[in-house]
């Protein structure tokens, strides 16, 4: 019961981490969902979907680059084929937007993978360099809204929305490496439950609202899953929740490596702030979609025959060895 109510806590700070990249950075502005009770249940959503993405990097041994895009490439379509029906209105584009570009890319790649490896090595300033970066995306993507969705948010409260985010940010961080555990392991029962919670919502909600799901879905998972299973067979290297992921018993996160963190808040702010003094309608978001989509797609391709081929190359070379 001790281990499962650490993995459940875990999956609830990680699905904060989640909903911060996911949701409000991407709606850069205090909506409701910032607010009680939608802040709750937007939560809860994104915790169960943190404990499916978790389940899926230890049970497929997502150690590698490629692994984890491809278990991100799974929580995005989650989140964008399942929950909501966004995969399928822009099709083919929509395979990539958001489900890759955004929640893969920027959310699991950058937000849980990057940064928590930054702080497992204790490199303050390349983590302030990445955070930096971070937060010229967000402040930059911020000013689309300007154009797409007016009127502007004015500075004030946009400056206080991301910095009030992002403490709850950091302090997720700094949860998830206190919430230390020799290795995630969910018991039998409760992968068999997640799974039929995704089938039932599926075939309930999600394909009576968009019939098309039932076409476009189960095929981009298939062949994930397939990818991921062979993955799975030829992993050696160390579980990755161990060294890297939220649990790291040899790296302990202190307070001080969380503190670049903040540079997000303060160069967004800044960005904003300059561009709203300006008068700036900047149409930014295409310009980041004009990158993001495509490196979704192209990590996608990559990431499947990276794994297919290291397979390939590692039965080549046994056979070679005998």
């Amino acid at each position: 019961m001790r281990a499962l109510l650490r993995r459940l806590c875990l999956a609830v700070v990680t699905g904060y981490i989640f909903v911060y990249y996911s949701e409000y950075m991407f709606w850069a502005r205090p909506l409701d969902n910032v607010r009680l009770p939608d802040a709750f249940w937007l939560l809860l959503t994104y915790s169960f979907a943190a404990y499916v993405f978790l389940t899926l990097v230890v049970t497929m041994r997502a150690r590698s680059f490629t692994a984890i895009f491809l278990v991100g490439a799974l929580f995005g379509w989650l989140v964008e084929g399942v929950f909501v029906q966004t995969l399928y209105s822009l099709l083919p584009f929509s395979i990539s937007l958001t489900g890759l570009s955004w929640h893969a890319l920027i959310t699991i790649l950058v937000g849980w993978y990057a940064m928590q490896w930054l702080f497992r090595v204790g490199s303050w300033w390349r983590t302030l360099i990445v955070a930096a970066g971070i937060g010229a995306v967000y402040g930059l993507w911020a000013i689309w809204w300007w154009v797409d969705a007016p009127p502007a948010t004015p500075f004030s409260d946009f400056a206080m929305y991301v910095f009030a985010t992002t403490t709850l940010l950091a302090c997720a961080y700094l949860l998830a490496s206190r919430l230390s555990m020799r290795r995630f392991a969910p018991t039998r029962i409760e992968i068999i439950g997640a799974l039929l919670l995704v089938v039932v919502y599926f075939s309930l909600v999600t394909v009576p609202l968009q019939p098309l799901a039932l076409i476009i879905l189960p095929p981009l998972v298939l062949v994930v899953i397939l990818t991921l299973l062979r993955n799975r067979r030829n992993e050696t290297r160390e579980d990755i929740m161990k060294t890297l992921g939220p649990i790291a018993l040899s790296h302990p996160v202190r307070l001080r490596d969380i503190l670049p963190v903040f540079a997000i808040p303060l160069v967004a702010s800044a960005i904003y702030g300059i561009a709203q003094a300006a008068h700036l309608l900047v149409p930014t978001g295409p310009v980041i979609y004009a990158v993001t989509i495509p490196a979704g797609f192209v990590l996608l391709i990559v990431s499947i025959v990276t794994i297919w081929r290291t397979k390939a190359e590692a039965g080549m070379a046994s056979a070679k060895a005998l």
